[in-house]
């Protein structure tokens, strides 16, 4: 926020949704991390192939580019990756000034009320394998 206003962005009300649009990333990730973390138990390599993934992932992710510079054709699988729609949703609150879209949120936080609790009970029942395979 430090930044935004040395760069003389105005900031609006709409910084009070940060919140929670932070609390959707962590879901998001809490939910990714309890699946990782359970495969990672049994396919040993998932952590290397997790490094690969992620940067793969970093570069789909409109955060040094515009999502606009990306072909129309090809929104529609770009869309997939949730993070495009949370990492948009930042700069629509920061630096645009306007309402995220609320739908692409909404449905995302659908995704992790149905993906989290099957995520945490995959890591519980992982969990008594633990120490065996550590």
């Amino acid at each position: 926020m430090v930044f935004l206003l040395i760069d003389g962005v105005t900031l609006t009300p709409l910084v009070l949704l940060l919140p929670i649009l932070q609390i959707i990333q962590f879901c998001l990730t809490v939910t990714a991390s309890y699946f990782l973390a359970a495969l990672n138990v049994t396919f040993r390599d998932t952590q290397h192939t997790l490094g690969v993934l992620l940067q793969f992932l970093f570069y789909l992710t409109p955060i040094f580019y515009e999502l606009d510079s990306i072909p129309a054709k090809y929104w529609y699988v770009y869309g997939l990756n949730p993070m495009v729609h949370i990492v948009t949703a930042y700069r629509q609150i920061l630096i645009w000034g306007v309402q995220p879209d609320w739908l692409a949120l909404a449905i995302i936080s659908g995704f992790i009320l149905v993906l989290l609790p099957i995520g945490y009970r995959l890591f519980k029942h992982q969990s008594l394998r633990f120490v065996e395979e550590i």
